[in-house]
């Protein structure tokens, strides 16, 4: 996901960047320079900056978490299912899992 996010800020950025420095070289042109290149490139910028601004937004809502669903878990139950899952490489590497839980209080 972080290689993801980098690639999709950097692109907006290396246009800023670019679009920044032609600006610059028509603005350093002084009263010769181009209004309306100049236009363009502030466009440009503008542009870029709403879609870096749009991609953060994006990221940040997959990144805030849901709500919790708390609900009663048999945890002897979950942790032999977690055991059953790994059974086979716990085999490959000659571990033996013991599970001890103790009797339900209720009971």
């Amino acid at each position: 996901m972080a290689a993801r996010m980098t690639h999709e800020v950097r692109n907006p950025l290396s246009s800023i960047g670019l679009n920044a420095e032609l600006l610059e070289e028509e603005l350093r042109a002084g009263h010769d320079f181009d209004r309306a290149e100049a236009r363009e490139l502030l466009e440009a910028i503008g542009a870029e900056v709403e879609r870096l601004r749009q991609v953060t937004e994006i990221y940040l809502n997959r990144a805030r978490r849901a709500p919790l669903d708390k609900q009663p878990t048999d945890l002897g139950l979950l942790v032999g299912r977690l055991v059953d899952f790994a059974r086979s490489e716990l085999e490959q590497r000659q571990v033996t899992p013991l599970v001890q839980s103790p009797e339900d209080a209720r009971a």
